[in-house]
């Protein structure tokens, strides 16, 4: 979300080209109070939002058919019932529900159209969630600001994938946990569910309860 607020990829590019003035082409926007809609209100998305909103003093906007509208109220947040009505609303989208056929291009040319111009989208849990082929024409012509992809409709993606053309789109390879210590606590997560399974109890972390 940061880097696509400042389009630092392109600007990387550029001053490693020499092209210092860059700088004077290339104007970012302030998060702080822009609103954010968080699609998906699970672990990660909650800690999302206390991030936004403790960094940046982001209003959240949360969609999350799952969850009780209460539930999202007493945390502090705003329930939105319509992903559409969302869309229109805030400045920034970020993805953090699972791939199931219900949200299976759940952010599509509609939902895109009625961004705001300035609006970006982030994408973090998983590729197919997002229509990669809408969002193309989307950033191409402007419709959107900025996004930044850590996942692809097909992983890994094809060298000519036409997202790589584009200088508005902040782009890396599925690997937002891949850190010395997010891989240490995964292997630990996993392994203490083992044994927790093997002592006989139900595993802490499961998919489908």
């Amino acid at each position: 979300m940061m880097a696509a607020a400042r389009f630092l990829s392109a600007v990387d590019v550029a001053i490693r080209k020499g092209d210092f003035q860059i700088r004077e082409r290339v104007v970012g926007w302030d998060l702080k109070d822009k609103k954010v809609g968080i699609i998906g209100f699970g672990r990660i998305g909650k800690r999302f939002g206390e991030i936004c909103r403790g960094a940046f003093d982001m209003p959240i906007r949360v969609y999350d058919p799952a969850i009780e509208a209460s539930k999202v109220e007493s945390w502090g947040a705003a329930y939105m019932s319509d992903l559409m009505e969302m869309a229109s609303r805030v400045d920034v989208i970020s993805v953090h529900c699972p791939l199931i056929p219900q949200t299976h291009h759940l952010i599509n040319s509609d939902v895109l159209a009625v961004m705001k111009p300035d609006g970006i989208l982030v994408n973090a849990a998983r590729g197919p969630i997002v229509d990669e082929k809408a969002l193309y024409e989307a950033l191409k012509e402007k419709k959107i600001a900025a996004a930044g992809l850590d996942v692809f409709d097909q992983e890994p993606p094809e060298p000519d994938n036409p997202l790589f053309e584009l200088d508005n789109v902040v782009l890396t390879p599925h690997l937002a946990g891949f850190t010395h210590e997010g891989r240490k606590r995964m292997g630990m997560t996993a392994a203490e569910d083992i044994l927790r399974v093997l002592r006989g109890e139900p595993p802490k972390y499961q998919v489908k309860p």
